[in-house]
């Protein structure tokens, strides 16, 4: 939708070797992804102009009607974001903030609105007070005889008494609602003076003579308008009549009539849209699968009991045992609050901690992990600014020594590899080995959502008990965010960080509670889909590439028990390679996948 817009510019023709063509639409997702890294360096005002200049906005918005105006809001637009992100966190929450102000009825106010030069030309409607040091060439003042004059219910009364002082009140007697009231139409001469002072050449009065009653024919003369010229024979009109060498009077025309629609006239039908063969296209991702029932076990010899899942999915809503419900939580992270705003932090400080730059005293430069393990002082500031934002100050020194501690403890992968003493410490990895937070995407044609789980659920945990997915018809893209890639020994890795809670102690963590979590939540189905991102992506870069040589599985930290002894809060699989192909043979379109 965004390579369509009137902002890219882009042809038809470009639009449609987009589909043909993987170079071409790979060019953008580089551009797209210089970008974003552009926006985190320098902000969003840069990265905007940099963006217009790329793609030529100005030049080709100056070619079109009212280009002008279209180049000045842009840019104006650009101004507000710039001011809006320092108040707002992220680029997520500045993109939402923006959505806020196109849908907000405040959209409409001046400080989000520019005039151009150009604009001169048009009718302008303004107030008197911000009318004043301006001038047009024709003024219009069609209320000149408006008047509120001042009630005893406007509290509180403000005048000023003889000796000059300025008094208030809540009380107010008649002497002294009238002074309010004289100095109120005093301020309404003092603006009418600036406004029919605006024009060069002529301007236009709207005005009517006071309305009096038979006791009081000549009513008292309230408004500036009135007041400035006074009556004769209780007529206002008269005055401004008398005063030829200022004023021309325009008799209103009563014989003209209120326009009346015809009752003869019908409405005409509406037209109706005939079927333009136009097929759904939609951008799906893991986080879009809905799911129903829980399922049965695929392989029915199965005989181990397992508890009833849930039909929906939450985080973070597993229910603690007796032994450590009853027990006090002492550790940092079984103390962290629960719920999706500390996963979402949790994964933004390894994110943080991941891009990190450090040089010792010795003159060695670290990059990466190792960075955020040697810098102390950075990393305690980092965890202070961070969690005061989020009022958790009163776990940063404690995050601050969990994150060097995580960062720096040997995880066993030898269930998973298949190889003796194989460990894995974070710290060890350099920036050159992994990818954090890679973006991917790519083309789902008619995926049967059931049918696709039905291949995970088979291929996966020996088809134990999980929710099924519900069906959907998948057509467009499927994109979605891997937390970490890692290349360990010559071998890809999918790599992410959970941060459910299962228990308040180290031993709630363990293997059958990470895998009933795992099952529950159906993170096996979110890593099957990131390993066949991951299986595309390795095959079109590695001569002579192979899943079960290159591919060395997805590694799931549950980070709430990453000091269980014989867990470490791991729980890692590789699916085989049967699985990956027929879901990449499924989302190509190949429906006839059943020999699997």
């Amino acid at each position: 939708i965004a390579l369509g817009s009137r902002l890219m510019g882009m042809s038809l023709y470009e639009l449609d070797r987009l589909n043909h063509d993987e170079v071409f639409w790979e060019s953008f997702i580089e551009q797209f992804r210089s970008l974003h890294h552009h926006w985190l360096s320098f902000g969003v005002m840069a990265t905007l102009h940099r963006f217009f200049t790329e793609q030529k906005v100005t030049s080709r918005y100056l070619n079109d009607a009212n280009g002008e105006r279209s180049i000045t809001d842009l840019f104006h637009i650009t101004e507000l974001l710039q001011q809006a992100s320092e108040v707002v966190q992220g680029q997520q929450a500045l993109i939402h903030h923006l959505e806020q102000c196109i849908t907000s009825d405040a959209s409409g106010e001046e400080s989000r609105q520019q005039r151009l030069e150009s604009d001169a030309d048009l009718v302008q409607v303004v107030t008197v007070h911000k009318s004043k040091g301006l001038q047009y060439p024709i003024v219009m003042l069609p209320y000149l005889d408006y008047v509120r004059p001042v009630k005893s219910s406007d509290l509180p009364i403000e005048y000023h008494h003889t000796d000059g002082e300025l008094r208030l009140t809540f009380t107010p007697e008649a002497d002294e609602l009238k002074q309010a009231d004289f100095e109120r139409l005093a301020e309404d001469v003092r603006k009418i003076y600036v406004a029919m002072t605006r024009a060069v050449c002529a301007q236009w009065v709207g005005i009517e003579d006071p309305k009096g009653t038979k006791e009081n024919p000549e009513p008292e003369l309230n408004s500036a308008g009135h007041a400035l010229v006074g009556h004769c024979g209780g007529s206002v009109l008269t005055q401004y009549k008398d005063m030829k060498e200022v004023f021309t009077v325009a008799e209103p025309k009563e014989e003209v009539k209120a326009y009346k629609p015809s009752e003869d006239l019908a409405p005409w039908d509406a037209r109706r849209v005939e079927d333009l063969g136009i097929e759904p296209w939609w951008i799906a991702s893991y986080s879009s699968i809905q799911y129903g029932a829980k399922s049965e076990p695929v392989f029915p010899q199965s005989t181990e009991a397992e508890k009833a899942i849930d039909e929906q999915i939450s985080d973070d809503d597993t229910e603690q045992s007796e032994s450590s419900a009853s027990g006090k939580a002492l550790k940092l992270m079984h103390r962290l609050p629960r719920g999706s705003f500390m996963g979402t932090f949790l994964h933004g400080l390894i994110e943080w901690a991941a891009e990190q730059r450090f040089e010792t005293t010795e003159g060695q430069r670290l990059l990466g992990f190792s960075a955020a393990v040697a810098d102390d002082d950075t990393r305690l500031d980092t965890l202070y600014s961070r969690c005061r934002k989020r009022n958790l100050a009163e776990f940063a020194l404690g995050l601050s020594d969990w994150l060097k501690d995580f960062l720096s403890t040997p995880f066993d992968l030898s269930t998973l590899t298949q190889k003796s003493e194989h460990s894995l410490r974070l710290m060890d990895l350099t920036p050159k080995h992994i990818a954090v937070e890679l973006e991917f995407m790519f083309a789902a044609n008619q995926v049967n959502t059931m049918r696709m789980d039905e291949l995970v659920r088979r291929h996966t945990w020996q088809g134990k008990e999980r929710p099924m997915a519900s069906f959907q018809a998948l057509q467009g893209m499927f994109k979605g965010f891997i937390d970490l890639v890692a290349n360990i020994d010559g071998q890809y890795f999918v790599i992410d960080w959970k941060s459910n809670f299962l228990g308040s102690n180290d031993e709630d963590y363990h293997a059958d509670a990470l895998q009933e979590a795992l099952l529950k939540k159906r993170y096996d189905l979110q890593y099957v889909l990131y390993l066949v991102a991951l299986h595309r992506h390795l095959k079109e870069r590695i001569p002579n590439y192979s899943y079960d040589e290159h591919v060395g599985g997805a590694i799931y930290f549950f980070l709430r028990g990453y000091e269980n002894p014989e867990t470490q809060g791991l729980v890692m699989d590789k699916p085989p390679k049967a699985l990956i192909e027929a879901l990449d043979q499924l989302f190509a379109g190949e429906q006839e996948v059943d020999h699997v």
